[in-house]
């Protein structure tokens, strides 16, 4: 992490009104005034920040398939899964059939938040508001994957785990 995001404070934000159309990535929810599903935030973010990213593209071109859950904790519908798959990339909806690499469990808001680029991903988890399960390189590809598409420079890794590393 950089040195800033190193001492950035981290406060539970919930978002008001409706945000979400603000948001030129995120596609209008099907159901009007209705939050966009963890799902949706995800899917959107895959296909309007990280795939017209030639940078994306060639940096998850060096991953290891990989399937990740995102478990986004929202505070009216409660837990929301979403499942990406890295290399090539995929979004589906729910928890997979197969054990993932990775578990993130995450706030909604943290989660839309990080998806904007105002907060690092692990910015929540290292205040405990947050937690992973697996594959630690993984949570680095995913990492790197969401700092460039959000015009972040690239966290420097320990050798141990070079980008795609299983």
């Amino acid at each position: 992490m950089a040195k800033e995001e190193e001492t950035q404070e981290y406060q539970y934000i919930e978002l008001e009104g409706e945000w979400w159309l603000e948001e030129d990535w995120i596609f209008p929810p099907e159901e009007e005034g209705q939050e966009p599903s963890t799902y949706q935030l995800i899917h959107d973010f895959i296909i309007n920040k990280v795939v017209p990213s030639a940078e994306c593209v060639e940096l998850s071109s060096h991953f290891l398939p990989r399937i990740i859950v995102i478990e986004a904790e929202h505070p009216k519908r409660g837990n929301e899964y979403a499942r990406i798959i890295l290399s090539p990339t995929d979004v589906r909806e729910g928890r997979p059939d197969v054990e993932p690499d990775l578990v993130v469990h995450i706030k909604y808001y943290d989660l839309v938040r990080v998806l904007r680029g105002d907060l690092d991903i692990m910015v929540p988890l290292f205040h405990g508001e947050g937690w992973l399960i697996g594959n630690i390189v993984t949570g680095f590809d995913l990492k790197d994957l969401l700092d460039v598409a959000n015009g972040r420079e690239l966290t420097p890794r320990a050798k141990a785990w070079p980008i795609g590393h299983p």
